[in-house]
């Protein structure tokens, strides 16, 4: 006997498929292969809506480490300016939209508090905004003289 032959007539006879034995013709019918491609349909439909939210969290994740590095930024240099180069007054620097170099979608506000918890200690709070002031961060740090 032939490899993948059986004993039906000389027709092939393939594992895992059913074959018919009134006409003698064997595959799927109309309404299985319409059954299977639903299934199909309603899987790849769920996975592209994972994609479209997976896109979306990502373009979310960037523009919250780009707002934190801004803010660690200017968190740096006034560390490197130290106590007697920051403002001697309460202040409150903004840079509005527009006006950081390379992030034009940024505003950053940095509030520097003098003599705030203790004396000799200014205090930095540095708040970075983007989606027209929807979404921010916040980083501070304490500066002593």
């Amino acid at each position: 006997m032939q490899a993948g032959l059986c004993r039906n007539k000389g027709k092939a006879h393939f594992p895992g498929r059913r074959m018919r034995t009134g006409s003698g013709e064997s595959g799927f019918s109309l309404v299985e292969i319409l059954i299977a491609m639903t299934i199909l349909s309603i899987g790849l439909l769920g996975m592209a809506a994972l994609t479209v939210g997976i896109i979306q969290g990502n373009e979310q994740s960037q523009e919250v480490t780009t707002a934190s590095t801004l803010a660690a930024d200017r968190l740096e240099d006034a560390a490197r300016q130290g106590y007697t180069g920051l403002p001697t007054t309460n202040t409150v620097q903004t840079e509005n939209y527009g006006s950081i170099a390379g992030f034009p979608n940024y505003k950053r506000e940095t509030t520097i508090t003098v003599d705030s918890p203790i004396v000799n200690v200014k205090t930095l709070v540095v708040r970075v905004f983007w989606n027209n002031n929807a979404r921010s961060v916040s980083m501070n740090t304490m500066i002593t003289r």
